[in-house]
């Protein structure tokens, strides 16, 4: 029961992960709406300005997200681990063991590039708006 939890954490990261990307398209939309119309000039830097706080801002957090399921999961893993030494055989850690003889990139890693890869166009709409 404890190893199909941990298995649902990585269920539920992935859903928080697409409910991340789909705020932040949504916050492309907006920004991109605001291009189009033709209000003064000043009140459109306001609320491109202000859009593009609010996509940097959900990026963080959604980098906070992903930290914390990170450090969820790693403290299940390490649950696993320790109940496996009371078991005759612990194929979690003979899993890591081969695992770790390859070229092995830890999905955290990977995952963490995405919030960042979307906060880089929000920054530069930030500094191009306020120039």
């Amino acid at each position: 029961m404890y190893v199909e939890m941990t298995d649902n954490l990585g269920t539920r990261r992935n859903q928080s992960n697409t409910y991340f990307i789909t705020i932040v398209s949504a916050i492309y939309i907006a920004f991109s709406i605001t291009l189009e119309k033709t209000l003064i000039a000043l009140s459109i830097n306001i609320v491109q300005a202000s859009i593009s706080l609010i996509g940097i801002l959900v990026c963080l957090t959604w980098i906070l997200n992903i930290r914390s399921y990170k450090i969820l999961a790693k403290a299940k893993f390490d649950t696993i681990h320790d109940l496996e030494k009371q078991l005759p055989v612990g194929p979690y850690t003979r899993e890591w063991e081969y695992v770790k003889k390859t070229k092995y990139t830890r999905i955290t890693a990977t995952e963490m590039g995405i919030p960042y890869l979307f906060m880089l166009p929000f920054l530069t709409l930030l500094i191009l708006t306020l120039i």
